[in-house]
């Protein structure tokens, strides 16, 4: 089923919602049996039927049903930490990112080691623009989990935005590690290399941001990149 949803698209299946931006940066959240266990183990007995309710009710697209559950869960002398975040999937599911990014944060007291709490509460803060709360909460994921995909590559793109063409370099470099195939990535990669000396700066040094650049040039040609031409203008700029 797809509907949309406070101009997102919703797509609804049998064990998850996917909610995707009509524009810009997009994000997901999963409602799933393996997404939803360690959550579901951190919650209470006494709160488990409130919460498998909400979140049963958030798969079905009833988000009013499925808040009121959740709220359920939440009792003041119980951990609340999973009803919490998953309130908040629903306001996200429902397109109210700014009060899902407000439950978010209120989570992360209790819940700073899970990731799923930064990647939804980053991607929501994205989805209002506030993207220096964005930064912020990138940073700290990436201090905790330093290679994990799920921040770098969004923290790159916000230090690019901030005009931090440097870290923004860096921050690909680990992503790249981890998805060497994402050829958005490759391409963004060589672009900011290439605005960064441009601008009379290097990422590194000058040897080895154009051995960075070759290599990444050569698997977005070998990705059947489809920007090639410009790329090929980046090198031949780079490598004079």
């Amino acid at each position: 089923m797809i509907a949309s949803v406070a101009g997102e698209v919703a797509v609804r299946r049998a064990d998850h919602v996917v909610v995707a931006t009509s524009g810009g940066v997009g994000y997901r959240l999963a409602v799933s049996a393996e997404t939803l266990k360690p959550f579901r183990e951190r919650v209470p007995q006494a709160a488990r039927n409130a919460f498998d309710t909400g979140a049963a009710m958030i798969t079905a697209g009833d988000y009013p049903k499925a808040e009121a559950a959740l709220k359920r869960a939440i009792q003041p002398d119980l951990d609340s930490t999973a009803p919490l975040i998953y309130l908040g999937v629903c306001f996200a599911a429902a397109g109210h990112d700014a009060e899902a990014a407000s439950v978010w944060q209120t989570a992360l007291v209790d819940g700073g080691d899970i990731p799923q709490v930064y990647e939804w509460l980053g991607d929501a803060l994205l989805r209002v623009h506030d993207l220096s709360e964005a930064r912020t909460v990138y940073e700290e994921a990436v201090g905790k989990w330093p290679s994990d995909p799920r921040f770098t590559r969004p923290l790159a793109l916000v230090d690019a935005t901030f005009g931090r063409g440097r870290d923004a370099v860096r921050l690909l470099q680990r992503y790249l590690t981890a998805r060497p195939d994402d050829r958005d990535a490759l391409f963004l990669a060589i672009e900011w290399i290439y605005t960064v000396r441009a601008a009379g700066g290097v990422v590194q040094n000058r040897a080895e941001d154009v051995r960075l650049a070759r290599a990444y040039a050569a698997e977005y040609e070998k990705a059947g990149g489809p920007q090639l031409a410009l790329v090929k203008q980046w090198m031949a700029f780079l490598e004079k």
